[in-house]
């Protein structure tokens, strides 16, 4: 590949010509994240602190259960190596009462969707979410913070979850639109420019 040739080059978190600190920028992600929920959506403002404890939460890979409201560990051939409900791993029994087998039920409809269809609202319209990138999986240690201020005896505590996975999704948009790079909207990119580094 010759550079010259290209009138113009344009950089991914995931396929990138150069190297990025991710302990910087896993944090970034994480803070602005936060503030947009807690600015944009009104939740509370303990969203915004973050330890590093929650920092080590954050994994690529990891699948989010919308139905069940758990997030996963699957292996290459769908098999669940484990699961947390939010406020803790789920024992093997557990695991195997809920997911029969252990293996996870979208595993074959995920990958036929994922060779066709990379575009951000598919996930809107699936029961799971994954953690592709280094711009969503900060936001787990946020779910997990959200799980533990819900009962899960709560009539309401499904609803309460979609919605929060929806607004995390909004907060996708608004801070990581590339449009919002040149007018320096959002607080992703704002951010990024004044901390370079």
């Amino acid at each position: 590949m010759k550079l010259k040739d290209f009138s113009a080059l344009c950089f991914d978190m995931d396929f990138t010509l150069v190297n990025y600190s991710l302990k910087n920028f896993l944090p970034m992600v994480y803070d602005v994240t936060a503030q947009f929920l807690v600015e944009k959506k009104g939740y509370p403002k303990s969203l915004q602190h973050r330890d590093e404890a929650d920092l080590k939460l954050i994994r690529q890979g990891l699948l989010l259960d919308k139905k069940t409201h758990h997030i996963i560990d699957v292996t290459s051939s769908g098999d669940i190596i484990s699961a947390h409900d939010g406020k803790r791993f789920l024992s093997d029994d557990k695991i195997s009462a809920i997911y029969p087998d252990k293996r996870w039920p979208y595993f074959d409809s995920y990958y036929k969707r994922f060779e066709c269809d990379a575009e951000y609202p598919s996930y809107n319209d699936t029961p799971y979410f994954f953690f592709d990138s280094s711009f969503v999986s900060p936001v787990i240690p946020l779910i997990f913070k959200h799980m533990q201020t819900l009962s899960s005896s709560d009539p309401d505590y499904s609803e309460k979850c979609l919605t929060f996975y929806k607004d995390l999704l909004e907060s996708f948009g608004f801070n990581f639109n590339p449009e919002n790079y040149k007018a320096r909207k959002g607080l992703f990119f704002p951010e990024m420019i004044k901390n370079a580094d």
